[in-house]
This record gives C-alpha cells, structure tokens and sequence, in this order.
C-alpha cells in the first residue's frame, strides 16, 4: 500500500492522491507512469498551494482537485501525442484524412479542465464567486479565560 502525504493548513488536511494506483506503469504507454505521476503531483500540489492562499482549499474538494490535475496529465499526455503525429492523420483502411483522435481527447481534457477550474474557482475571474473557507477556531477552554483574566497572553 502507498504511504499517503497529508497536507496540513489553511483549513484542510488532504491526502495525496495514490498516483501510482492512478498512474501505473504500463507497457503500452511507453513507460510514461512516472513522469505523468510526477507531472500529477506538482500539478496537484501548485493547485492546493493557490487554493489555500485564495483561502478556498477544504477537504471537500479533495477530489475535484484531483480530477483537475489528472485532466491537465491528459491534456499534456494527448497534446504530445498530437503534436508527433500531426493534427490531420490518413485514416487507416481508406488513407482519407481525417482529424487526429489525439485532437479530440485535447479538446475533452481541455473542457474537463475548464469546468473543474471552475467549480474550484481557480481562474481569477471566478474566484470572486467562491466562497472562502471557515477557518476552525478553537474553543475557549476555561483554563485560557483564567489566563486571559490573570493577564497572562498566550
């Protein structure tokens, strides 16, 4: 089992995604599992860092920020393969060309990114409309009011 890192601040303690059960290594895909596990997790970790500083990061977005880092791995992962084989290909029995099917999965990576931004309230335009996160308090315990009461200060 893969050791979870927990981030702690800002209101939230989350849990990295388990990217290598995300991202394994595949012979099919050319060995690519680590770098999209490493490309996952600095994309996950520069989205908690802005969600915490805009104060919007809780627990509840959790998987949100998640499918929004794996959407950026696929938009990188499909423009690559795009841009290798060229966005018009000749389709393989009739040699017609036709359009990339590496274009579409840009284009639906593209999207998913999009909404999920969003719904997070990542693009500055739209973080007016997020509502920033209750920072818990603490409670006041009855020893604290006798210190604050003596003078004392924390």
């Amino acid at each position: 089992m893969a050791k979870l890192e927990t981030l702690s601040g800002g209101g939230a303690d989350l849990e990295e995604p388990p990217w290598a059960r995300i991202f394994p290594d595949r012979v099919e895909d050319d060995g690519m599992g680590k770098e999209w596990r490493t490309t996952a997790r600095r994309y996950w970790l520069k989205i908690v860092a802005e969600m915490r500083d805009a104060e919007t990061l809780c627990t509840a977005n959790a998987p949100a920020i998640m499918r929004l880092a794996i959407a950026y791995v696929r938009y990188d992962h499909a423009l690559l393969k795009m841009t290798k084989a060229g966005a018009i290909s000749r389709s393989p029995k009739t040699k017609v060309p036709m359009l990339n099917l590496w274009q579409t999965e840009l284009r639906a990576a593209a999207a998913d990114a999009q909404s999920e931004e969003m719904e997070l309230g990542i693009s500055p335009r739209r973080r007016a409309s997020v509502g920033k996160v209750k920072k818990r308090q603490q409670k006041a315990t009855a020893f604290a009011a006798y210190l604050n009461k003596a003078g004392h200060k924390d």
